[in-house]
């Protein structure tokens, strides 16, 4: 016997094909699949390898089976996959009542069913949900010819249903629209007689509904366009075709505007002609806008699924009744057609290919064309696979006709886009707003442009809340009485603040706001209508500003204007003009009285430059004039030359009094003189350059030393008296003069006349006007030849003295290394004695105090005593000669860290002393580590040991930086940043006249038996300071505590 998936027929097919090969069919009613019969084993082959949905009852029990695409409509938490092989009745109890009498149809009266879009609720997905199907019951014959199963091809149509739903929905929004609109529509029935016209007719024509509808429409039309219009109008009814036409009518005020008129027919659901829709556009003032108007068209007869099993000739095996019936062709006809004939875009090689592919694979999806025996083509969705039956290869078809599908998809594309199409083509910005929120429920591209905003920050918002900045402006008053009274509102170039890129920004517009009525005549939104002239508005505003800008520059500029006409010799000229030539406001004086005035030296100046302006196109000239009184003035004259068929016909221009700027330049000619004669009696070498750094001038003293004439000067330039050396940087440090606009100073050799070279010293200042711009150089050249050689005596005996220096530093180290080789003595070899006197000491008192006199045991006390402090004298000068030797290795560090380490060491003396110890100290200091912690150490220990009898110590440890200009001693440097670190307390203090001497060495301000030390604590204190650059203060006052304050870099500058 053979297992199931041995079976052919049961091969692939996807999960159900797989579940089917996998179920213990040995425990239905069926049995093993190897007594299953061979019309069942086919029947389930189409089934389980089709790509439409298909269900299969079979037997007397009616065993369920099914495949991947039907799959999905038994949902989640059903019935997939227990129904698999189990009894209809059994696996469809909630419907059992539907759909049972259909199959007693199918396999009593041999009648396939078929239902379209019926609602047959089932359990899915955890619930019962109610579906839409469409589906077909067809009967399955065994070998005897008798039906033995029930085929099942059905679709759910439940998102079409709801697709329906909208589509009706979008018809009626349509129709609002019409009565809301400024489009002129109307309805015609089946015979042309007007049966509607919207309320736009109404308005535009001024005519009454009563009128139009009463053949009035065509009396409006133009004469001219009537016939024409009319005849489109009766040939359109009698070919049912589309209508367009272009016509002028009469409107309320009898004059003719022009409409774009088209008529689209009407058809019921039942394919039923039923009369024309027809659109008017007033193109008079804006473009055409389109209305395109489809009723939906539906199937007269029953959408079906023909099965089609083809032989490799094309020609066909099996053509099931369905088939048959939507090609239009009977059995018998059947049997010599082969898929040519119902294929209109058939290719040999191509079905040749696709048979041979289909043996080897399910082929995808795909769209045709099919054709009927009538030479009907229409569309047909086909899913096609390759079977053998009995070893003869086949390829099967499944075509389902998708005509109403396609038919579905534009009729909903062309309803939103009636909806929607006059508004989103429209080239300007138009928006609906429903309701007295103003909720925006169209806009299109150009009201978002205008508005600044994305359409998912306004579609679905109430506007005001979308566009807030609207607030304050009284949009809200505007929509409010439009929405409340049916007014219609219009503004033009009206300004508004709208926020752009987070920026708000002024913009002008021309916009109407117009109510929208519901079916009730009852308003329900506005329409708003704009056109953004913010640049126009903004243009004229700047020709305003610009031109009264230009009055008050020709104001500010004491300019005279001038319009000379060169036909008539006419002048017209301001009163300023008038000035300039030494008339009063308002003369009136002939263009020849000017004329005389001009110097007769300068006429021919004048008469050239006039015939360059007509050749050039502009005039310049300056010319002295006399004023009435004789008194002689100076002027300039500027225009411009204006041509009419390349002829100079008139002139504008501008006169300007410089007679003031013609004695200045007279004065500096004068001063420049002087300045030569006064430069050339200099012993100095003196000369001056342009402000572009090229030297015009030489004074005497320059040609004398060098020997050289103006004219070699002018040829070679005067870098040639410069030393070969010193050119390159003379030229480098001249241009960055010229460049910076800083003094020109540099030592360099000059040659002399004799061929001998002299150190000078040259310095040239910029000369700058009032308004600080250079208007020239003036350098000068000393010989300091004799103070060259004297430096250069003075750096050979520096160089000497340098190293004898050197000698002494090394000497210095030498010592160094003898100071550290001390401290190692004093730290080992002078405390070693001491700690055996230390000891024997203590043995004594420990042991034999009781064999020792009074006297003998007091003198014991204090040679242990100055033992003591000898240990502790040599403790501290080993201490203070380590911060003047080893290597000084910087880092830095928080002051907190290191105030945390000493105050841990010093943990056992704080909790004494029951000492309590504030620290706020933030800075980041660069220091050596174990100085600071020894500096640290010596100034908390001295706040304990100076505390005042009975008063628990409190030391304040803070910190701040500040640059030296900003902290108190002078000595800091101004521009670098330092640490402030101050240790206060309250202890004994001292009296401020100490607050130098303590830092000196055994220095000490109390006796030894009141406070021990040894004078060295703060004297080491002050040297770790210096090793960081620093400074360090001391202030106190008797019984009042003493203040450190210290002073250290924030960064080392370390070599």
């Amino acid at each position: 016997m053979k297992t199931n998936t041995e079976f052919s027929f049961l091969q692939g097919g996807g999960e159900m094909g797989k579940l089917t090969r996998e179920k213990d069919w040995s425990k239905t009613p069926l049995g093993s699949p190897d007594t299953w019969p061979q019309s069942l084993r086919t029947t389930l082959s189409i089934v389980i390898h089709s790509k439409f949905p298909m269900f299969l009852f079979w037997g007397p029990n009616l065993i369920c089976f099914y495949n991947d695409y039907y799959r999905p409509s038994l949902g989640e938490q059903g019935k997939h996959p227990a129904i698999l092989g189990m009894r209809a009745e059994d696996a469809w109890p909630e419907i059992w009542h539907i759909i049972k009498p259909l199959i007693d149809q199918v396999l009593n009266k041999i009648e396939p069913t078929w239902s379209e879009n019926q609602l047959i609720p089932i359990f899915r997905n955890g619930k019962m949900e109610e579906v839409y199907w469409t589906f077909g019951y067809s009967p399955v014959f065994d070998e005897s010819e008798k039906p033995a199963g029930v085929l099942v091809t059905c679709t759910e149509t439940t998102e079409k249903i709801k697709a329906l739903e909208e589509v009706k929905s979008s018809e009626q929004r349509f129709k609002n629209i019409t009565e809301s609109t400024d489009i002129l529509i109307g309805l015609s029935d089946e015979t042309s007689k007007a049966t509607y016209f919207n309320t736009a007719w109404v308005e535009i024509t001024g005519k009454s509904l009563e009128h139009l509808l009463a053949f009035g429409w065509a009396d409006l039309i133009h004469p001219d366009d009537r016939d024409s219009v009319l005849n489109d109008y009766l040939k359109a009814f009698e070919s049912k075709a589309e209508f367009t036409s272009e016509f002028r009518a009469l409107d309320r005020n009898n004059d003719y505007r022009w409409f774009l008129s088209k008529g689209t027919p009407c058809y019921s659901a039942e394919g039923k002609f039923t009369g024309y829709i027809s659109s008017s556009l007033d193109i008079t003032s804006r473009k055409k806008a389109e209305v395109e108007v489809e009723r939906f068209k539906f199937i007269a007869d029953f959408a079906s699924d023909p099965f089609i099993l083809m032989r490799e000739d094309g020609s066909f095996e099996y053509l099931n009744e369905l088939a048959l019936e939507k090609w239009g062709y009977t059995a018998e006809e059947a049997k010599s057609l082969k898929v040519p004939d119902v294929d209109p875009i058939y290719h040999e090689e191509l079905f040749k290919t696709t048979f041979q592919r289909a043996q080897k694979e399910a082929l995808p999806l795909f769209e045709t064309l099919h054709k009927k025996k009538d030479g009907t083509i229409y569309p047909v969705e086909i899913q096609m696979k390759g079977l053998s039956i009995q070893g003869v290869p086949y390829m099967f078809a499944i075509a389902r006709d998708i005509t109403e599908r396609k038919r579905i998809d534009r009729k909903l594309k062309a309803s939103e886009r009636n909806l929607r199409l006059m508004i989103h083509q429209a080239p300007v910005a138009i928006a609906i707003l429903r309701g007295s929120n103003y909720v925006v429920e169209i806009v299109n591209k150009h009201s978002l442009e205008l508005w600044g905003r994305k359409e998912n920050e306004v579609l679905g918002k109430e506007i005001l809340n979308a566009m807030p900045e609207l607030n304050e402006q009284g949009i809200k008053a505007l929509l409010d009485d439009v929405y409340q009274t049916g007014n219609r509102f219009v503004a033009k170039e009206l300004p508004v603040e709208i926020l752009r890129g987070n920026q708000l920004e002024t913009v002008y517009i021309n916009f109407s706001y117009e109510p929208l009525y519901d079916d009730n005549k009852v308003i329900n939104g506005i329409m708003t209508v704009g056109f953004d002239v913010s640049d126009q508005v903004k243009a004229r505003l700047k020709i305003e500003a610009n031109r009264e800008k230009l009055n008050v520059v020709i104001q500010a500029s004491e300019l005279g204007t001038w319009e000379y006409n060169l036909k008539t010799h006419e002048i017209n000229y301001s009163n300023r003009y008038l000035e300039i030539f030494g008339y009063e406001k308002d003369s009136k004086l002939p263009h020849n009285t000017f004329l005389k005035q001009i110097h007769e030296e300068d006429l021919p100046i004048r008469q050239k430059a006039f015939e360059e302006a007509f050749a050039i196109g502009s005039l310049h000239y300056k010319a002295r004039i006399f004023w009435p009184d004789n008194s002689l003035h100076w002027m300039e004259a500027k225009g411009t030359v204006f041509y009419k068929n390349n002829e100079p016909y008139r002139m504008i221009g501008t006169v300007r009094d410089i007679t003031e700027e013609k004695n200045i330049q007279q004065q500096l000619f004068e001063r420049e003189q002087k300045f030569r004669l006064l430069a050339d009696s200099m012993p100095q070498h003196v000369w001056t350059s342009d402000p572009m750094g090229n030297l015009n001038y030489f004074n005497q003293s320059v040609f004398d030393f060098s020997g050289l004439t103006q004219a070699q000067i002018d040829k070679d330039g005067w870098i040639q008296i410069v030393h070969p050396d010193d050119r390159e940087e003379n030229i480098k440090q001249w241009k960055r003069s010229i460049e910076t606009g800083e003094d020109f100073l540099i030592e360099h050799r000059f040659k002399r006349y004799d061929g001998t070279y002299r150190w000078q010293l040259s310095r040239a200042i910029p000369q700058r006007d009032e308004d600080g711009n250079i208007r020239m150089w003036v350098g000068s050249s000393t010989d300091i030849q004799d103070q060259k050689m004297f430096l250069q005596e003075l750096e050979k005996q520096v160089k000497q003295r340098t190293s004898e220096l050197a000698r002494k530093n090394k000497d210095l180290e030498k010592m160094n290394k003898e100071l550290q080789s001390f401290a190692y003595i004093s730290s080992h070899d002078l405390q070693e004695p001491l700690r055996k006197i230390q000891t024997f000491a203590s043995r004594i008192i420990d042991k034999e105090k009781e064999n020792l006199s009074e006297k003998g045991v007091d003198y014991l006390s204090r040679m242990q005593n100055a033992a003591n402090r000898m240990q502790t004298l040599i403790e501290d000068l080993l201490a203070y000669s380590r911060t003047s030797t080893g290597e000084l290795k910087f880092k830095r560090i928080p002051l907190d860290q290191v105030v945390n380490e000493v105050s841990e060491n010093l943990k056992e003396e704080i909790e004494q002393k029951q000492a309590k110890l504030e620290v706020s100290a933030p800075c980041k200091v660069h220091i050596i580590h174990f100085q600071f912690q020894q500096l640290l150490t010596n100034l908390i220990s001295n706040s304990l040991k100076f505390a005042r009898p009975g008063i628990a110590p409190i030391i304040k440890i803070s910190s701040k930086t500040g640059t030296g200009e900003q902290l108190e001693p002078k000595r800091l440097q101004s521009d670098r940043t330092y640490c402030h670190i101050r240790v206060q307390d309250n202890g004994v203090g001292f009296d401020k006249k100490h607050s130098e001497i303590i830092f000196e060495l055994f220095q000490r301000l109390y006796g030894k038996s009141e406070y021990k030390g040894t004078g060295i604590g703060l004297a080491i204190v002050k040297k770790i300071v210096e090793n960081h650059n620093g400074i360090v203060n001391a202030s106190g006052e008797k019984d009042q505590g003493a203040t450190f304050d210290i002073y250290i870099p924030t960064l080392q500058q370390i070599d």
